[in-house]
């Protein structure tokens, strides 16, 4: 059984929504349509960021293995990089940098 004070608290939140819309018509339409729309992008941006914001690009692409692992045999080593078949030639000067990048590369 709901007691008298339940009663009254159930009673007065039902017909809050009504009072509210008499006593402040434009904050009620503002806030139902706004507020729910930024509750609703906000709720949406911590279950896709989290609350610690954006991750790097790199977070769970990259593993760290020793060199002796059989999956870090095949890498290259960072000298060898950029790959062959990512550039067209060397750098001949600092103006022919997008000529240099596999912009006309064929691959």
């Amino acid at each position: 059984m709901v007691s008298l004070r339940t009663a009254r608290m159930l009673r007065r939140l039902k017909g809050l929504p009504r009072e509210l819309w008499n006593l402040y018509p434009e904050q009620v339409a503002l806030y139902s349509t706004f507020g729910v729309a930024a509750a609703i992008i906000a709720a949406y941006k911590v279950n896709k960021y989290g609350t610690e914001g954006i991750q790097p690009y790199y977070r769970g692409r990259y593993d760290i293995v020793r060199t002796d692992n059989p999956v870090a045999l095949n890498w290259r080593v960072p000298e060898e990089y950029p790959a062959p078949y990512l550039s067209n030639r060397d750098n001949v000067d600092y103006s022919t940098y997008k000529r240099d990048y596999g912009y006309k590369a064929a691959i």
